[in-house]
């Protein structure tokens, strides 16, 4: 049993190592690793050298006797237990169907309950600014617009803030820098938690309006406000890709779908890509004029190129230093379009041609850049979710959840496709394409479902190899639902989400869970075939004296576990909804495995004597 129990609890942590993929699955590759290593490091110390230890350790039977006379905690439990036990053997089969009827409906809670992929959180205290003025801007104009950012911040924030970071020509998508000198970012740096009047998340929201119309007013394009958060880099909570017959096509179905989405409270920084530059010199060459000159496309392409990026003429050299000396346009004349058909253009003879004649030279609407995807140009729409609303509490905060009230990634993203597909007839040949949160989302869970398929299979075969039979270890499988009750319990207490992490929680609870049920099976089965015992005694018998190592198993499992879940020195809300899971599944499948394990092993006994009295002559 010893072996069976650390090996089930391996195969539930074993399909975590390489079955959850990505990026997710590369943050998360730890957990299972630590924990299958310090459970075959408790193989050798329960065989080699917990032994040692005992006999060195183990007090005289007189002491014992007198230790357990003075410090018996668990007989007001069996007075309790014990009774009750006898209650669920006798009506086993009312009590099997009010506990499944109870597991069924959290089964059923769980799926109605809104999912986040990972709980957004303080862990960092400042958030970000990122706006886009119009393609052609200038670095001075982005500096300018910072400056009377920077000027809101200090004003709304106070005493809160440390300082405002401005940094112009740059900013960051997905934790990637990108340049240009349109671009422009503010961090804010807040004090730590304990000194500063409210949360990141609050002091973000309480300037988003404000800013965000000053920068609207100021001619920017897209404005964006971000908190740094714990854990792997997923994307935005909304990130589309649209493709359509043409690029002006899909840029009209990004607008139409930025309209639905900005009519939803909740839903905030909401922009694309298609941006269009302020305008593009598009110079077109009348080849007959430029070749009776002796002009190739190239002379004119070199002069053009010279007068506007600059020629290099020489090189200066101080020491080991050197830099280059240019022949450049002054900047007065290369902002004048005049100016640039006047350009005088060098003749392979002797002599000059101003550009206009043999070039037409015109202003037209261009784009900074044009994004593709899988070879076909693509319109990006992203958007993120708000923070903002009433801060709701204990079982109102988890029935929001539920009654599917306030906004989240998921709902946003199905609000788009929705809109999509009333739209999408109008314009031939579109598609729209997830990513972002929402496709992390999908790919996790998809592979977490193949992760727990794989670990049950496990668990099960390690089961059936250790009874010899398939029918107790399907006994101890049905104590895994059990579970979910403790779980959905637990949400509402602790005041959490439903997460991935707390998912990872539920899958191994199935390897933890099984351990206790295992043992008390194997000893039901040694007592049944001891002589003057009965079926039903035997089963009270093996309750008896496995109650108190199974309730110290699972105590200890679950004060371990309660410094994580309940913040005791620093809350991590990334791995809190992990221990808070693993508590109370564990605590409520504790209590069903002592009283449930042993009805289902009565109403197995039962059926068993029902097809041996139907198989008799």
């Amino acid at each position: 049993p010893v072996i069976a129990s650390v090996t089930t609890t391996i195969a539930a942590f074993f399909p975590l190592l390489f079955m959850v993929g990505g990026v997710i699955g590369r943050f998360l590759a730890i957990l299972p690793k630590v924990v299958i290593a310090a459970l075959l490091a408790s193989l050798l110390e329960v065989f080699f050298m917990l032994p040692s230890h005992v006999v060195e350790l183990s007090p005289t039977e007189r002491k014992r006797r007198s230790f357990a006379r003075t410090i018996d905690i668990f007989s007001p439990v069996r007075r309790i237990y014990y009774p009750f036990l006898r209650v669920v053997l006798r009506h086993r089969y009312v009590s099997v169907v009010v506990i499944v009827f109870s597991t069924v409906l959290a089964i059923l809670l769980y799926f109605q309950t809104d999912f986040v992929l990972f709980p957004k959180s303080d862990a960092f205290p400042r958030f970000n600014i990122y706006f886009d003025l119009p393609v052609g801007s200038s670095i001075d104009r982005s500096k300018q617009t910072l400056m009377k950012v920077s000027r809101v911040v200090r004003e709304r924030l106070g005493n809160d803030l440390v300082a405002p970071i401005a940094v112009a020509g740059m900013k960051e998508v997905n934790y990637e820098p990108v340049y240009g000198p349109h671009y422009g970012m503010l961090n804010v740096i807040l004090k730590p938690k304990g000194e500063r009047r409210a949360s990141v998340k609050d002091l973000m929201e309480s300037v988003r309006h404000e800013v965000t119309e000053l920068l609207f007013s100021l001619g920017a394009t897209s404005v964006v406000l971000e908190r740094m958060l714990e854990g792997p880099p997923v994307g935005k909570d909304v990130d589309l890709k649209i493709q359509a017959s043409s690029w002006e096509s899909a840029a009209e179905i990004s607008r139409l779908l930025r309209a639905e989405l900005a009519r939803h409270p909740g839903i905030v920084d909401i922009t694309d890509n298609y941006n269009r530059a302020k305008q593009f010199l598009e110079i077109t060459i009348d080849e007959m004029e430029a070749k009776r000159l002796g002009l190739s496309q190239h002379d004119i392409t070199m002069a053009v190129q010279a007068a506007f990026h600059g020629l290099t003429v020489a090189t200066y050299n101080q020491g080991e230093k050197s830099q280059d000396i240019k022949l450049i346009y002054p900047q007065k004349y290369r902002s004048k379009l005049q100016a640039l058909m006047n350009l005088k253009i060098m003749l392979p003879g002797v002599g000059e041609v101003p550009l206009n004649e043999v070039a037409q030279v015109r202003l037209v609407p261009g784009f900074h850049n044009i994004y593709h995807y899988n070879g076909k140009q693509t319109v990006r729409l992203t958007a993120n979710i708000s923070d903002q609303g009433r801060e709701r509490k204990g079982i109102e905060k988890f029935l929001s959840h539920i009654k599917g009230e306030g906004m989240t990634a998921t709902k946003a993203n199905q609000i788009a496709r929705d809109h999509f597909e009333k739209i999408k007839a109008d314009y031939p040949g579109a598609r729209m394409i997830a990513g972002g949160l929402q496709d992390e989302t999908n790919k996790s869970l998809e592979d977490l479902k193949k992760a727990a398929y794989l670990a049950l299979f496990l668990i099960f075969f390690i089961l059936a190899i250790q009874f010899n039979s398939f029918t107790q270890p399907f006994i101890i499988m049905l104590t895994i639902p059990f579970v979910t009750l403790g779980v959905m319990v637990g949400l509402i207490v602790s005041q959490n989400p439903l997460t991935f992490v707390t998912l990872i929680g539920l899958l191994t609870l199935a390897g933890i869970v099984v351990n206790d049920s295992l043992v008390l099976i194997d000893f039901m089965n040694r007592f049944k075939g001891q002589e003057g015992l009965s079926h039903y005694q035997a089963i009270v018998r093996a309750c008896h004296i496995r109650m108190r190592p199974i309730l110290l198993t699972s105590i200890t499992t679950i004060c371990g576990l309660a410094p994580m879940a309940f913040g005791l020195g620093g809350k991590s809300i990334f791995w809190a909804p992990l221990a808070t899971a693993i508590m109370w599944g564990l605590g409520f499948a504790t209590f069903l495995i002592l009283t449930m394990v042993p009805a289902y092993y009565a109403i197995l006994h039962d059926l068993k004597q029902l097809l041996r009295q139907g198989r008799r002559p």
